[in-house]
């Protein structure tokens, strides 16, 4: 009798076990799921039926594995995990981005100094192997790309995406383009700026650790960290200083950082960076027509000297444009930002010429936006990507 209720006590323990491996795995990737929705990120032709498998629980990934456990079966047997996304890609691909479970070999990157870089953005969760090569064919050096991102209460919101990002990059090499990693962050304004500040050393870490990693020739994790700490401009200097010196702890290639609004200098210094990137977009509110007419010397070259000053005092040598671009779909810029009606393709060409022709002889390097996440912005199959081709192959 007592034997019975033993074997009775432990099939009841191994029902609740299973049960918590379950809920482990709904929580967990529950989790990879309401975060890609907070940013956008879900492929697009998941099926109504696999999101009700989360819900329910009816979901076991690699080798029957749930929650964190995948994670640990991937990095012994990364190929197990490789044929299971093969055979469940869309899972796979709503869990993963496309990407996969464990790390992929890396490929060797080309062996080439950039003296004068020639790059397009990406949106990691946007591009293909297609578009890579497309971008060499522009006359590209190097790809920049950017991580899913976003600030959020404070924290840093980071979705890498590792194994696509990986794969991506292992791409490029095979194709002879070096790869840059940036991120430049939109979301929430910082209020607390101690729990940030820890949260960014974290991030920063991480965002190193994976460059080195896959080989990548050069990182900026704060594409624009004038306007993220905007409200905190005395700090940015020695917290530039602070995530630099984590960083070099981690990765050993050119670490840069970017700004991206004169309004906002404080007088910070950036002293140690390897490189120092500028956003350069038109901003008017007088129609695009007037500022192509009138404005873009004095807006363009305002822009790209103030950076060049801020390199100056910070000891750079190197004045990257880190993302330049004109709204050329839809009514509105979504931002209410940089202009209040789009251009047509037209301008949009014209605007590209204006940047290459005013300002390509003050910088070191210039990357052009080829897609975007919000589509207000790229060249991909437009007018300027033959104006960007044509200023490639001279530079």
């Amino acid at each position: 009798m007592k034997f019975q209720k033993g074997i009775a006590h432990l099939v009841v323990i191994v029902v609740i076990l299973a049960l918590l491996g379950i809920v482990a795995g709904v929580v967990y990737f529950g989790k990879q799921l309401s975060q890609k929705f907070e940013t956008g990120g879900i492929p697009s032709g998941v099926s109504p039926e696999l999101l009700k498998k989360f819900s329910s629980g009816r979901f076991s990934g690699p080798g029957g594995c749930s929650g964190p456990d995948c994670e640990k079966v991937c990095s012994k047997d990364p190929q197990l995990c490789q044929e299971w996304c093969e055979n469940n890609k869309e899972t796979c691909n709503l869990i993963m981005g496309g990407g996969g479970f464990g790390a992929s070999e890396v490929t060797e990157p080309p062996n080439t100094k950039i003296t004068f870089a020639k790059t397009v953005n990406f949106n990691a969760e946007q591009f293909t192997e297609e578009d890579i090569l497309k971008a060499k064919r522009l006359g590209t050096n190097m790809v920049t790309l950017w991580p899913v991102r976003m600030i959020k209460n404070d924290e840093i919101i980071f979705f890498p995406e590792a194994g696509r990002l990986s794969k991506m990059i292992n791409f490029a090499h095979k194709n002879g383009l070096q790869v840059e990693l940036r991120s430049s962050f939109g979301g929430e304004q910082i209020t607390n700026y101690e729990n940030f500040r820890t949260n960014a050393v974290s991030h920063v870490a991480e965002f190193a650790e994976f460059a080195k990693k896959n080989k990548v020739y050069r990182i900026v994790p704060f594409g624009e960290i004038d306007n993220n700490l905007m409200n905190h401009c005395s700090n940015l200097t020695a917290l530039s200083k602070e995530l630099l010196h984590v960083m070099r702890k981690h990765y050993s290639g050119q670490i840069g950082t970017g700004v991206a609004a004169p309004w906002r200098d404080c007088g910070f210094n950036f002293e140690g960076y390897d490189y120092l990137t500028v956003s350069v977009y038109p901003q008017t509110q007088t129609g695009m027509d007037v500022w192509l007419t009138n404005e873009p010397e004095i807006n363009l070259n305002s822009v790209t000297d103030w950076a060049r000053t801020v390199a100056d005092r910070s000891n750079i040598k190197i004045l990257h444009i880190g993302e330049t671009g004109i709204q050329n779909i839809g009514e509105k810029d979504p931002s209410g930002f940089f202009q209040t009606v789009a251009v047509s393709k037209e301008k949009e060409a014209e605007f590209y010429q204006k940047v290459f022709l005013l300002i390509s002889a003050k910088v070191n390097g210039v990357s052009a936006f080829y897609n975007s996440k919000t589509g207000f912005l790229g060249i991909n199959g437009d007018p300027a990507e033959k104006v960007v081709k044509e200023w490639y192959s001279k530079l």
